[in-house]
């Protein structure tokens, strides 16, 4: 049976991240007009190390609903210190090792680079041809935003405090 994820479904478990965030102290939160099917979306900022140079990268994560697909997808965008956005080559080498070494032959079609669909603006995100078959058995007592946040999430340095596997 396919688990096809609808815009309302989307919000509730975007909600639910949103109020854990409060209480966590992060920085999750809902932008947008939430009451408007694809017009909102989760967003997160951080700022982490390079590994290779140690300076400091500036991070933007937007979980957004694809209409298309009915879907999660993760869209971002990363600069560096000078406010200049890495390109996709240097992107990939913070991919985690182990998504790297599944997807290593298709980095171009599984990171790509594509209008937001809410800012219309160029950002980086995961191809969500494959999310649905990731979602299909999903039980659905749980929050499936953070399923898929906490298993696609670290191919692009995104992760979630462990407090968020309660929802």
């Amino acid at each position: 049976m396919e688990s096809e994820l609808s815009w309302e479904q989307f919000i509730k478990y975007a909600e639910q991240i949103e109020r854990e965030a409060i209480t966590l102290g992060d920085n999750w939160k809902i932008v947008g007009d939430r009451t408007c099917p694809g017009e909102a979306y989760l967003h997160h900022k951080c700022v982490q190390r390079s590994p290779k140079t140690l300076k400091p990268l500036r991070w933007e994560h937007h979980v957004c609903y694809s209409l298309c697909y009915a879907v999660p997808i993760i869209y971002f965008n990363v600069w560096n210190e000078n406010g200049t956005l890495l390109p996709l080559a240097d992107v990939w080498e913070f991919c985690h090792p182990h998504y790297k070494s599944q997807v290593s032959n298709e980095m171009y079609t599984t990171l790509t680079q594509q209008e937001h669909p809410i800012l219309h603006q160029p950002f980086f995100a995961i191809h969500p041809c494959k999310t649905q078959e990731f979602l299909n058995g999903s039980n659905q007592d749980i929050n499936i935003l953070v399923k898929f946040i906490t298993s696609v999430g670290p191919m692009v340095n995104l992760s979630l405090n462990y407090s968020y596997g309660k929802l």
